[in-house]
C-alpha cells in the first residue's frame, strides 16, 4: 500500500485490519510516498513535507523559484515530462543547493529567467550546488538540462555554472548523463570530492569540466569518462586546475581526452607553478593569436600564433589545428602529433633563415617542418612553400623525417628550390633518412608536389617502411638541360609500397644522367609499385633491387618505360606505350613479366639479362616486340599482335627463321607456343584483363620450350581458368603432358598426316576434345584416361590412331570417326568406336570434298571401293545405300549390273519409289505391232523389212508394260526418230516427234508422213522416258517399183 501527498497535505489511511496485523508483527519500515507538485506549487513546501526516501514529481511546465531550494532530505525529485525549474532572480542562481545525504535530482530541465554577470565565486552562480565541507554521500545528479540563456561576448566574459560541489562537499557523487550548455562553466568539483562524471554531453562553455585537486591521491578519486561535447566543443573540455604537484600528463590529458570523446583536455597542475607545458591535448593556431607562452592558451578562443609556441604546448600524441593564415617559421617536432591544417589556405613558408637543421655525414640539411626523433607526427591539410629560398640553404628540404616517422598527407608542397631554377644538388619536397635502424613507417598520401629542385620525394635509410599512396601528384620541370630530377625515390635500406601516384615531366636532357618518375635504389626486398600514373618521364620506372613487384603501373611517353636491375621481381598487369623503350632488362635473374602491355613503342622489351619468362602479354603494335642479347629468354605464351605469330630472327642477319606477322623478335627467343588472339578483355583498363577461354597457337619454330612445344600450351590450359583451346601447326610434338583442365586439342586445317602426336596422353578431366574434321592428328601412342573421369564428356575424333585407347573413367568414351589403322580399334573399357573410319581420316575428307559427300556417305564409299568398284560405280552404290537402305554389297552388285550411268538415271528419276526405281532400272517390256512389232496395221515385207510408197504415211505403234507387275504403261514419253545414211556416210534426221497414248488401242501410236522422202533404206527410233530405245527399218519406194 502506498502513501499519497500532495504538496500541503500529509494523510495516512490504515484499515483495521492491517492496524491489528502490524501490532502483531511489530513495526514496519514506512513506505516511500510519491509527491506531485505542479507549476505554481512550492517545490520546497514539498521538500518540508516529505519523508526520507519520497518521491517528489515535478509536473511538465515551468517551476519558477524566486530562492534556492534547499533538498535538505533524502529525496528524489525528477521531472515528469518537460518539466523546467527557472530561477526568477540573482537569488535564485542557485535553484538547487543539495544539503542532505542520498539525494537524486533528475530528468529536469533547470535554467534561468535570464544572465547575470560573473559571480565572485563558483558556487555563487551554479544552478546546482553542494556546499564545502558537507560531506555528503549517495548524491545523483542525472538526465538533466542545464543552462543559462545564451550569453553574448567573449567566454571570458560569462557568468554561470551549471553544477559546482565544494571542497569535501561528498564523499560518493554521481553525475551522469546530463546535458550542459550557455554557462562559464560546466561540472566543477572542488578539492576533495570523490565521485565519477560520466556520459554528460557538455558544449559551448569555457570549462566543459573543471576539475580542482590537491593532491595525485584527490585527483585519483574522481572517474570520467564517456562525456561528449556535440558539434560545438567548449573552449576547454576537461580542465584539471592549477596544483602545486607534477601529474602524469600522458593519463591525466591524453588518456582523458581518449576515454572522453577525444575532449580538449588542459592540465594546470606542475609543482613549478605556472609553468606547465605539454599539458594540453589540443592545441590551436592562428597567426592572430598569443605570442608568448602561458600554460593554459592554445584553445580555439585563445589560439597560439605560431607553431613554436603549439608543438611546446600540446602533449606528445595531441592534436594541433591551424587556422587558415601563412606561418613563415621553421617548424620543429620531436614528438608525436598531429597537425591538421584547414586546407590550401593554411600556408607555411620558409622564413629567410632556417636555424635548425641535422646532419647526413658532413653534409647540412635545412628543412622547413622538421620532424626528428618521433615515429608518428601526421602533416595534414596544408601548403609548404619554400618560396624559392635554396640559394640560402644548401640541402633545402620541404619536410624532413629524420629518424622519424608519421604521415604527410593533404599537403602541397613548392617552392623547394633555387631562385632561379638552378643545377644545384638540392631541393627535395620530402625527405626521410633514417639512420638508426629502429623500425618506422612513413606515409604520404594525396599530396601535391611542384616546383621542387631535385626530388619530390627522397625516402631511405634501412628499418623504414614507405606507403606512398593514394593520389600523389608530382609535376617536374619538363624537359631539361638543367638538373635531371626525380620523382618518387625510395632506397638505401627502406622499403614499402609506392602505389596510385601520378608523376610526370621529369627529363634530363643533358650528357650521362637520367629522370625517373619512380627511382627504387638498393631498396629492401619486395617493395611494390603499384598503380602509379607515369607520364613524360625520361625514365618511368628504375628499379635495382630484389624481389620487387611492379604491378599495374601506366607508363607513357618515356624514354625508358622500365629500366630493370636486380633479380627475383616480378612485372605484372602494366602498360607501357608510346615510348622509345618500353623496358630494358638486365637483370639476373627477373621471374616474370606477365599481364602486361607493350604497344606503340620503338622497342617493346629490350632484354639483356639472364633466365626472365614473359608470358600472357600483348606484345603489339611496336617496331620492334622483343629484342633479346641475353641469355635465352621464355616468352611463350604472349600474343603478338597476329593469330601468326611475330617475324623471328635469331641470329640477328634480318633474314627470318620464322616469318610470322606480328611483331619483330630478335635474339635466342622462345616464342612458340603463342597466343592466338588478343587476350585483353578491357582495353580500357591498365594491363592484360586475361579474357577466358583462350586460344594457344603452337608451332614447332624457333627454339623450344622445356616442356616441349605443346607440353607448353597444354601447362598453360591446365593453369587458366574456362575451356581453352590449343590450336597446333603441322608438325610432330611430344604430347605426354597431362591434361588437367578442359581443353580443345586440335590441328590446323589440312591433314592429319602433316600433324603427329607422340608419347602417351594422359586425360585426368572432364571436357576434353582431341581433333576434330579437317583438324586431327596422327597419334602414334596410347591414350588414357584417368580413373574417376567422367568420360562421357571427353571427344577424340577424326584422327589417326595407332595406339591403345584406355577408359579408366566413368561413363561412356567418344572415339568414333577415326582411323584405327589396319588391325581396327585397340580399346580397353567402354570405348565407342563406331562409326570408325576404314581408311586413314584424310582420304575420309578427300573423298566428302572431291565428291561431296558426307562422312557417312565418304565411309560407305571407301568400302565400296574396297569391294573392288570405280569410284563412278560406288558413287552409284552409295546412292543406293543411302535412297532404298542397301548394304554395300547389294548395292556393289546391282551397280556392276546394270551400270551407274542406269542406277543414277533411275534413281533421279524414280522419287524415291522403289517400283517405280526398278521400272526404270530394268526397262519397260514392249510388244504388239506389225513387222518389227512397231508397226501398226500389219504392215511388212517378205524380207523382214517393212516398204511403204513415197508419200504413204508409215504408223508406228509400241505397247509399254511394267517389267514385274505386266500392268500397262500409260505416263511415259516415248519419242521417235526417223534418219537415212546419206552417201557419204553421214546420218540426217528427216522427221522427229512424240508419240500419244492411245487408251482403246493400249499403245503408243503416231503416224510418219513420207511426202518429200527420198526413196531407200529408213532407220526409225522409238526413245522411251527409262533411258531405252527401239531401232528398226523401213523401205521407202517409188511408186510401181
Amino acid at each position: 500500500m502506498r502513501r499519497t501527498q500532495t504538496a500541503n497535505s500529509r494523510q495516512l489511511a490504515v484499515g483495521g485490519l492491517l492496524a491489528l496485523a502490524i501490532l502483531a508483527m511489530g513495526i514496519l519500515p514506512t513506505l516511500a510516498a510519491t509527491i506531485t507538485v505542479n507549476p505554481g506549487e512550492d517545490i520546497q513546501t514539498a521538500i518540508n513535507n516529505a519523508a526520507a526516501g519520497d518521491i517528489i514529481q515535478l509536473a511538465a511546465g515551468t517551476h519558477n523559484v524566486a530562492a534556492t531550494i534547499d533538498v535538505n532530505k533524502s529525496v528524489t525529485i525528477a521531472g515528469i515530462g518537460a518539466a523546467t525549474v527557472q530561477g526568477t532572480n540573482s537569488g535564485a542562481r542557485n535553484v538547487f543547493k543539495i544539503s542532505a545525504s542520498d539525494v537524486t535530482l533528475r530528468d529536469l530541465d533547470i535554467t534561468l529567467t535570464s544572465t547575470y554577470a560573473l559571480a565572485p565565486t563558483e558556487l555563487e552562480d551554479s544552478l546546482i550546488i553542494v556546499l564545502a565541507n558537507a560531506g555528503l554521500s549517495g548524491v545523483v545528479i542525472s538526465g538533466n538540462a542545464l543552462h543559462w540563456p545564451a550569453q553574448a561576448g567573449a567566454m571570458s566574459g560569462w557568468g554561470g555554472r551549471a553544477i559546482t560541489i565544494g571542497s569535501s562537499g561528498s564523499t560518493d557523487i554521481t553525475i551522469t548523463k546530463n546535458t550542459v550548455f550557455n554557462t562559464r562553466n560546466g561540472i566543477v568539483l572542488h578539492y576533495g570530492n570523490i565521485g565519477v562524471v560520466s556520459d554528460n554531453l557538455v558544449y559551448n562553455t569555457k570549462g566543459g569540466i573543471m576539475q580542482y585537486t590537491s593532491s595525485q591521491a584527490d585527483a585519483d578519486n574522481r572517474t570520467m569518462t564517456g562525456n561528449t561535447w556535440g558539434t560545438v566543443h567548449n573552449e576547454w573540455d576537461i580542465v584539471w586546475n592549477s596544483a602545486n604537484y607534477d601529474p602524469d600528463y600522458v593519463a591525466s590529458v591524453l588518456g582523458v581526452s581518449i576515454g572522453n570523446d577525444e575532449g580538449y583536455v588542459v592540465d594546470r597542475r606542475d609543482a613549478a607553478g605556472g609553468h606547465a607545458v605539454g599539458n594540453r591535448s589540443h592545441i590551436f593556431l592562428n597567426p592572430a593569436g598569443a605570442t608568448a607562452v602561458h600554460e593554459a592558451k592554445g584553445n580555439m578562443n585563445d589560439p597560439f600564433a605560431t607553431f613554436a609556441l603549439g608543438v611546446e604546448a600540446v602533449i606528445a600524441d595531441g592534436d594541433i589545428y591551424v587556422d587558415v593564415g601563412t606561418y613563415q617559421e621553421q617548424v620543429v617536432i620531436g614528438k608525436n602529433l598531429e597537425i591538421l591544417g584547414s586546407g590550401l589556405g593554411t600556408i607555411i613558408q620558409s622564413p629567410d633563415t632556417l636555424t635548425q637543421y641535422f646532419m647526413t655525414g658532413s653534409s647540412k640539411n635545412y628543412p622547413i617542418i622538421y620532424v626528428h626523433d618521433a615515429d608518428d607526427v601526421a602533416i595534414r591539410d596544408l601548403v609548404v612553400d619554400g618560396l624559392g629560398k635554396g640559394n640560402a640553404h644548401y640541402r633545402f628540404i620541404g619536410i624532413a623525417f629524420f629518424n622519424a616517422g608519421g604521415a604527410v598527407d593533404g599537403v602541397e608542397i613548392r617552392g623547394i628550390e633555387n631562385t632561379p631554377f638552378s643545377g644545384a644538388q638540392h631541393g627535395v619536397a620530402i625527405y626521410a633518412y633514417n639512420t638508426d635502424n629502429v623500425a618506422r613507417t612513413l606515409h604520404i598520401t594525396d599530396t601535391i608536389i611542384h616546383d621542387f629542385q631535385k626530388n619530390a620525394m627522397a625516402l631511405s635509410g634501412t628499418g623504414l617502411t614507405v606507403d606512398v599512396s593514394g593520389n600523389n601528384v608530382v609535376l617536374g620541370e619538363g624537359q631539361t638541360a638543367t638538373i635531371a630530377q626525380n620523382g618518387i625515390q625510395v632506397g638505401y635500406g627502406a622499403g614499402g609500397v609506392v602505389s596510385n601516384n601520378t608523376v610526370s615531366s621529369v627529363w634530363y636532357t643533358g650528357p650521362n644522367w637520367g629522370s625517373s618518375g619512380i627511382l627504387i635504389l638498393d631498396a629492401a626486398d619486395g617493395i611494390q609499385i603499384l598503380d602509379n600514373t607515369l607520364d613524360a618521364c625520361q625514365f618511368g620506372i628504375y628499379l635495382d633491387s630484389a624481389s620487387a613487384i611492379v604491378q599495374g603501373n601506366d607508363i607513357s611517353g618515356s624514354r625508358y618505360g622500365m629500366i630493370l636491375y636486380g633479380s627475383d621481381s616480378t612485372v605484372s598487369g602494366n602498360d607501357v606505350v608510346d615510348s622509345d623503350y618500353g623496358v630494358y632488362y638486365s637483370a639476373s635473374p627477373l621471374d616474370e613479366f606477365t599481364l602486361n602491355v607493350f604497344s606503340g613503342n620503338y622497342v617493346g622489351l629490350y632484354m639483356d639479362g639472364a633466365e626472365s619468362e614473359i608470358h600472357f602479354n600483348s606484345i603489339a603494335g611496336n617496331d620492334y616486340g622483343v629484342y633479346n642479347t641475353g641469355s635465352l629468354l621464355d616468352a611463350t605464351l604472349n600474343w603478338w599482335g597476329s593469330a601468326g605469330g611475330p617475324w623471328f630472327d635469331l641470329d640477328f642477319d634480318d633474314v627470318p627463321e620464322y616469318g610470322g606477322s606480328g611483331d619483330i623478335v630478335y635474339g635466342n627467343v622462345i616464342f612458340s607456343p603463342w597466343l592466338g588472339i588478343d587476350p585483353d578483355g578491357d582495353p580500357g583498363t591498365v594491363g592484360v584483363q586475361l579474357i577466358s577461354p583462350m586460344l594457344f597457337i603452337v608451332d614447332d619454330v624457333g627454339p623450344a620450350p622445356a616442356l616441349g612445344y605443346l607440353g607448353a600450351a597444354i601447362d598453360a590450359a591446365n593453369t587458366l581458368p574456362g575451356i581453352d583451346s590449343i590450336e597446333v601447326r603441322h608438325g610432330t610434338y611430344d604430347a605426354s603432358e597431362p591434361i588437367t583442365d578442359g581443353v580443345n586439342i586440335y590441328s590446323e586445317v589440312g591433314s592429319a598426316a602433316h600433324t603427329f602426336l607422340n608419347g602417351p596422353i594422359s586425360i585426368n578431366v572432364s571436357n576434353v576434345l582431341l581433333g576434330r574434321m579437317r583438324q586431327g592428328f596422327t597419334i602414334n601412342g596410347d591414350i588414357t584416361v584417368g580413373a574417376g573421369i567422367n568420360a562421357s564428356d571427353i571427344h577424340i575424333n577424326w584422327n589417326d590412331l595407332l595406339g591403345v585407347v584406355t577408359n579408366n573413367g566413368s561413363g561412356t568414351l567418344d572415339a568414333i570417326f577415326n582411323y584405327w589403322g589396319e588391325d581396327g580399334p585397340d580399346t580397353v573399357g567402354n570405348v565407342a568406336v563406331y562409326p570408325l573410319l576404314p581408311i586413314p581420316s584424310d582420304t575420309i575428307i578427300s573423298y566428302m570434298d572431291e565428291h561431296g559427300l558426307s562422312a557417312l556417305d565418304a565411309i560407305d564409299f571407301a568400302v565400296l571401293l574396297d569391294l573392288y568398284l570405280s569410284e563412278r560405280n560406288a558413287l552409284a552404290a552409295v546412292e543406293l545405300m543411302n535412297v532404298f537402305g542397301f548394304s554395300a554389297e547389294e548395292a556393289a552388285t546391282l551397280v556392276e549390273e546394270y551400270g551407274a550411268l542406269a542406277v543414277d538415271r533411275a534413281l533421279a528419276f524414280c522419287g524415291g519409289d522403289y517400283d517405280d526405281f526398278l521400272a526404270l532400272l530394268v526397262g519397260y517390256a514392249s510388244g504388239g505391232g506389225g513387222g518389227g512389232s512397231f508397226l501398226g496395221g500389219g504392215a511388212g515385207g517378205s524380207t523382214g523389212t517393212a516398204g511403204f510408197c513415197v508419200g504413204c504415211s508409215i504408223p508406228l505403234q509400241l505397247e509399254l508394260v511394267h517389267p514385274i507387275t505386266g500392268e500397262p504403261i500409260t505416263d511415259a514419253v516415248v519419242s521417235y526418230s526417223v534418219c537415212r545414211t546419206l552417201p557419204d556416210g553421214t546420218a540426217e534426221i528427216v522427221a522427229l516427234g512424240v508419240m500419244h497414248y492411245d487408251g482403246d488401242l493400249g499403245a503408243y501410236l503416231f503416224d510418219v508422213d513420207t511426202s518429200g522422202f527420198e526413196p531407200g533404206i529408213y532407220d526409225i527410233y522409238l526413245g522411251t522416258d527409262d533411258g531405252r530405245s527401239r531401232h528398226f527399218q523401213v523401205n521407202v519406194l517409188l511408186i510401181g517399183v
